[in-house]
């Protein structure tokens, strides 16, 4: 399955590993020294098309940043 999370962008499921708030993200935490590390190593696309990324979404070869809320993108699994 596919879950579109914005910007023309399209998902396999069964490569996500986890879908996280970035809002939620604290100045100097854990996930915050990951994704500066993926970023670095150019493991990072950008599916906003011209919002504020309000969400993180880790694959198994890259992290999208996405401007959809983790609700809205819970729903959209739900409804497949």
């Amino acid at each position: 399955m596919v879950l579109h999370i914005g910007g023309g962008y399209f998902v396999d499921t069964r490569r996500v590993l986890g879908i996280f708030d970035l809002e939620n993200v604290k100045a100097g935490s854990a996930s915050l020294d990951f994704l500066r590390a993926r970023e670095e190593a150019g493991e990072i696309t950008d599916a906003t098309q011209a919002g504020i990324p309000k969400t993180f979404i880790v694959c198994e070869d890259t992290v999208y940043l996405c401007e959809m809320a983790v609700s809205t993108l819970r729903k959209r699994l739900d409804n497949k």
